[in-house]
């Protein structure tokens, strides 16, 4: 034949490369007669091959899912446990946050209870302050005045003169008035001013005017409200009048009346 086609070959000679390849046992082929020539195949061996192919093939495909199975585990249980941690983290968070609250609270009301204490501990120090000074001076009330002959002076006076500023202080905290006046007319801050040498009243004069200032803007405010008060007052006043007034214009039929309201 032609150099362009493969050699023919026989039947007997494909089996023998097919038995070859997959390792079975095969009589040698010869070039003899096709029709007497033949191959011995163990067919037995052959299906434990397949056999065993197909359950090395299952083993490695149930292996494969074991594998996809404990690592979709693994990923399942460190979700759970980064959950679980993050869980745990915001109630400790939240536990930290609520005793931060409880100890700010505690810190509040020791702090009020502090104060409280203190500032009732200061009154009861003013009081006997103020009350051995009234006694020693011939005074019975904060605001009560000592008459004599021809003259009236108030415990607020007295201190001033003597200059004792922090006596000045505890009467006022105590309700006396900086603006009161002694029979000669005279406040408190005058009586310094007039016994004041070389600075000797300039601490009693500082609380005087410092508490006038105090007392003044106050009043100013409290005047400025009070006055705004008047002012609308006024208006409403007007404005009902006014309205009063409309009903008889319409009734009267009076242009003028009408013009007027409208």
């Amino acid at each position: 034949g032609s150099s362009r086609f493969a050699r023919p070959v026989s039947q007997a000679q494909a089996l023998a490369s097919l038995c070859t390849m997959f390792g079975y046992d095969c009589s040698t082929c010869g070039r003899g007669d096709a029709a007497t020539s033949t191959v011995k195949v163990d067919m037995e061996a052959m299906s434990r091959r397949v056999e065993e192919d197909a359950r090395r093939l299952a083993e490695e495909a149930r292996r494969t899912e074991e594998r996809r199975k404990l690592a979709e585990e693994e990923a399942a249980r460190a979700e759970q446990e980064r959950k679980m941690r993050e869980r745990e983290e915001q109630r400790k968070e939240q536990e930290r946050q609520a005793q931060l609250r409880r100890d700010r609270e505690e810190q509040e009301r020791e702090a009020r209870r502090r104060a409280q204490e203190a500032e009732q501990k200061e009154r009861e120090e003013r009081h006997k302050e103020v009350q051995a000074f009234l006694k020693l001076h011939g005074f019975t009330a904060v605001s009560g005045a000592k008459k004599s002959f021809m003259s009236s002076t108030y415990p607020l006076h007295k201190a001033a003169e003597l200059g004792d500023a922090h006596m000045v202080d505890q009467l006022l905290k105590s309700g006396a008035t900086a603006t009161q006046k002694n029979s000669s007319g005279r406040t408190p801050a005058q009586v310094a001013a007039k016994k004041d040498r070389k600075g000797s009243h300039s601490a009693v004069l500082s609380v005087l005017t410092q508490t006038q200032a105090t007392a003044v803007g106050g009043a100013e405010a409290a005047g400025d409200a009070s006055q705004t008060l008047r002012k609308r007052q006024g208006a409403l006043s007007g404005a009902c009048s006014e309205l009063k007034g409309a009903p008889q214009a319409f009734l009267s039929g009076s242009p003028a009346g009408l013009e007027q309201h409208e």
